[in-house]
């Protein structure tokens, strides 16, 4: 069995110099620049954090986050482990809290909208938005013998390589 839970409210978001603001996801932080078509809009790097209990799930299950949309680049780390990097701000990911899940956490999620050789679009008409812009969902599902675990739809989780199969 797998369910779902929305994971959008209770984060703190961070832009470089200035202090912590209280956030519900979507978050973009180009709201105000990113529409004034000055094209100078802020790019760099951000922090999201969250402080969360632990849910309750049994012990042949995982605990999965899945991220819809953060742009460009972003960087997740729980309790001062990093568990997954992940590059392409237009594509869901999903990352495995298991392995590092406390009683109480601290999810700390960096992301990065700076210009970027290696993810593409490169250039456009529109305004590179850095954020966690999507909804972001707490996953849990049950641990299969079979390699691959099914999290959502069509999609598979393939445990032994951490890659997402079709």
């Amino acid at each position: 069995m797998r369910s779902t839970l929305n994971f959008n409210s209770h984060w703190q978001f961070t832009k470089p110099g200035a202090a912590p603001v209280a956030v519900t996801l979507p978050h973009t932080w180009n709201a105000a620049d990113g529409t004034d078509g000055g094209n100078d809009y802020f790019r760099g790097t951000c922090t999201y954090t969250k402080e969360f209990a632990a849910p309750a799930h049994a012990d042949d299950e995982e605990v999965w986050l899945e991220f819809e949309g953060a742009a460009m680049t972003a960087v997740v780390t729980l309790n001062n482990q990093e568990l997954t990097r992940h590059a392409g701000g237009y594509s869901t990911f999903r990352v495995n809290l298991t392995p590092a899940l406390a009683a109480q956490n601290t999810l700390v999620v960096t992301v990065d909208n700076s210009a970027n050789r290696t993810i593409y679009p490169q250039k456009a008409d529109f305004t590179f938005y850095g954020g966690i812009y999507r909804d972001v969902h707490n996953l849990q599902a049950y641990l299969s013998k079979d390699p691959f675990v099914h999290l959502c739809g069509h999609r598979y989780v393939n445990r032994a390589e951490g890659e997402v199969e079709n």
